[in-house]
């Protein structure tokens, strides 16, 4: 007989709970089961047995049968702090926030200083986007225990996606120091100095976590991102090598080292390695699943008619829609697919037959190609982009109205944006902070329109410090809107946006603010573009450095209005 069906047949031998608690602490959670178990068995109404092998079971992942237990317990001890912290912790785990909220609250209610309370609390405040609120939990729990490991960890995730980088750097610092061994915290630190401009830094928390562990590709991954931000391009490519021989994510690592081959111009090995984007997880939501096949420029396509469609950003879908003309001349009657708020822009674009908006009804089609996949469809080299400008118009009408709503014309005009998207993954560093873009808004001269749609409220006081600068952004309903006043201008001075293609596709002067590691697309080091022949390039010189960016353009523009004068 064994040993824990033995104490369940002698009723009058009742097991030693501190004995069971004593194995729970060491992780030999089937032995502390097997005596919670037995001890219930002879008194099933235990709180406390029922309470630790309800916790014993969600330990193995057995929820429902953990919430049974738990829920159980607090029938018998209702005010215990530790129940009801637990029986959140269970919950939250099956996905019940608000009511894993409610336990937590109890939990805090009858124990202020719970610090496990306090931090789950704060977990599942942040799970439900709730962050300001988390953030003051976390603190609350560290004021009880500034050592607490799961709420640094946890704030210091929520301060870095908040982009508090100095204070999330503080608390992964602090975390490390009782923790030095921590991969994750290794990691993120690693982004966090990245994001601040750190790259050395970054560089040595990462290769840190890769030396505990080098099997870990995300790390390898991040390890080639601050090769590629360092130029050291060979490296970030190994890097890449190294982890895309790692299966978990070798569609990222492809991709990332897809982008460095056309970072540098090599386009047909580029182009081929960037299909890889389709294998990515993240990129199921724009994945298409069409019943036609996919061309990729593998069968001659006269005759066919073939869905051409966008699948990122309208800055993209604005450099690439320039390839219907060249499939249309292949004999293929083209549909073109793009987003609702380009739709009244391209429509009339050479090479399409028919333009729908994302969402709308589709014809039959024989083949599909995403737009992005058109240069690797049609062997696009550096020598072969197909670079005539204008090949978009914008439409009569807007630009009448848009004649009249800027007004008689005096001085040199000048359109401006100064950021992106907030959502842009790479926004930090292609954006410029207004305080700073503002030096270039005070030269005189000039007549400065703001393209900007999204401007944050602490700016609006460095706009309205620059009284002759008109503001249009917020007005545009559309592209064709921004096409039509980017028709009433002399040049274009922006950061990398939608806003730049669509100049260049106009065939308008657009100077280009680029950082030292740029969009793929810009290629390096050169001051031209072969996709734009109207587009002038300023590099940042180092990462992160701006002023000598603006100070270039300032000058340059300086000289234009001089020369036009």
């Amino acid at each position: 007989m064994s040993e824990a069906a033995d104490r369940v047949a002698r009723p009058d031998a009742i097991p030693d709970i501190e004995e069971a608690k004593a194995l729970h602490r060491q992780g030999r959670l089937h032995e502390a089961a097997s005596i919670y178990a037995a001890i219930l068995a002879v008194d099933p109404a235990r709180a406390d047995a029922l309470h630790l092998l309800g916790l014993a079971n969600f330990q193995h992942g057995r929820l429902p049968e953990a919430l049974r237990l738990i829920s159980a317990a607090l029938r018998a001890e209702p005010r215990s702090a530790d129940m009801h912290a637990n029986y959140g912790l269970v919950l939250d785990g099956l996905r019940q926030h608000e009511d894993a909220l409610a336990s937590f609250e109890r939990a805090v209610t009858l124990r202020p200083d719970h610090v496990q309370a306090l931090s789950n609390r704060a977990v599942t405040l942040s799970t439900l986007g709730r962050i300001g609120e988390a953030l003051t939990s976390w603190d609350a729990a560290l004021a009880v225990d500034p050592s607490h490991v799961e709420a640094l960890h946890g704030r210091g995730n929520a301060l870095y996606r908040l982009k508090r980088l100095d204070a999330a750097l503080a608390d992964y610092d602090r975390l490390l120091t009782l923790r030095p061994d921590n991969i994750d915290v290794l990691n993120n630190r690693g982004g966090v100095l990245a994001e601040l401009g750190r790259l050395d830094e970054a560089f040595a928390s990462y290769a840190k976590a890769s030396t505990l562990d080098p099997g870990i590709p995300e790390i390898l991954i991040n390890m080639g991102h601050i090769c590629a931000d360092r130029h050291q391009f060979e490296e970030a490519l190994s890097y890449y090598a190294a982890a895309a021989a790692l299966p978990k994510l070798r569609p990222e690592a492809e991709w990332y080292a897809s982008l460095v081959r056309l970072r540098l111009g090599e386009l047909a090995q580029g182009w081929r390695a960037y299909e890889w984007r389709w294998q990515q997880a993240s990129w199921a939501p724009q994945r298409r699943n069409f019943a036609a096949p996919l061309w990729l420029g593998q069968e001659p396509i006269a005759g066919k008619t073939i869905l051409l469609h966008a699948e990122q950003g309208f800055g993209d879908t604005l450099q690439f829609v320039r390839y219907a003309k060249s499939v249309a001349a292949k004999g293929a009657t083209v549909l073109l697919e793009v987003h609702a708020p380009l739709k009244s822009l391209l429509t009339g674009i050479d090479g399409a037959a028919e333009i729908f908006a994302r969402g709308e009804a589709l014809p039959a089609f024989d083949l599909h190609c995403p737009l992005m996949s058109l240069p690797l469809a049609l062997g696009t080299t550096l020598e072969t982009v197909p670079a005539e400008v204008p090949y978009l118009q914008a439409p009569v009408e807007r630009v009448a109205y848009w004649r009249a709503r800027l007004g008689e014309q005096r001085l040199p005009r000048v359109g401006v944006v100064w950021a992106g998207s907030a959502t842009h993954k790479n926004n930090h560093n292609r954006s410029i902070a207004l305080a700073r873009f503002a030096s270039l808004l005070s030269l005189s001269g000039v007549e400065f329109v703001s393209l900007q749609n999204e401007v944050a409220a602490a700016e609006q006081p460095i706009l309205a410090h620059h009284a002759g600068l008109i503001e249009v952004g917020r007005e545009l309903r559309d592209f064709a809107d921004t096409a039509a006043v980017i028709s009433q201008l002399d040049l274009v001075v922006a950061v990398d946006t939608a806003v730049v293609h669509l100049a260049g596709a106009l065939g308008k002067p657009v100077w280009v603010l680029l950082p030292f590691t740029p969009d793929f697309r810009w290629l390096l080091q050169r001051e031209d573009s072969p996709w734009y022949p109207t587009a002038r390039l300023f590099r940042q010189s180092r990462f992160g450095e701006w002023e000598s960016v603006l100070a270039r353009v300032r000058s340059e523009l300086g000289r234009l209005l001089a020369s036009s004068g």
